[in-house]
């Protein structure tokens, strides 16, 4: 078990971005463009329609730079379920600088504004 101080001063907003989820195709795997640091991140999501609202809408997973066999970035089995219109705290197995990778589920039908926090204070 880790304990972490949740002082707004703790938290910095690291990534966000608006995924149209509205078409009749599944989103294609989103990646985010910053690196992390921190085990522990919180995880926003805001769907616009109303249908949706306090509903699983997709994952986040951890994604490991790695050097095994030029392969790049590993999945580590840190799924995490997102909810929309919820704030979720994570921590994740691996500390280790890594990416995270969106997976909304198929058809939403909906906008989704996708706000991703990275935890700056100390772990115990």
């Amino acid at each position: 078990m880790i304990k972490i101080d949740t002082a707004l001063g703790n938290w910095e907003m690291a990534w966000q971005t608006v995924l149209d989820a509205a078409g009749t195709q599944p989103l294609p795997r989103q990646y985010s463009p910053t690196i992390f640091t921190s085990p522990v991140i919180a995880v926003g999501a805001a769907a616009a329609a109303p249908y949706w609202q306090n509903q699983a809408i997709g994952y986040v997973n951890q994604e490991i730079e790695t050097e095994l066999i030029g392969l790049g970035f590993a999945r580590s089995s840190g799924k995490k379920v997102v909810f929309s219109n919820e704030l979720t705290i994570i921590n994740f197995p691996f500390d280790a600088n890594y990416r995270l990778s969106v997976d909304l589920f198929a058809r939403l039908a909906t906008t989704v504004t996708l706000s991703i926090y990275e935890y700056t204070g100390d772990i115990t």
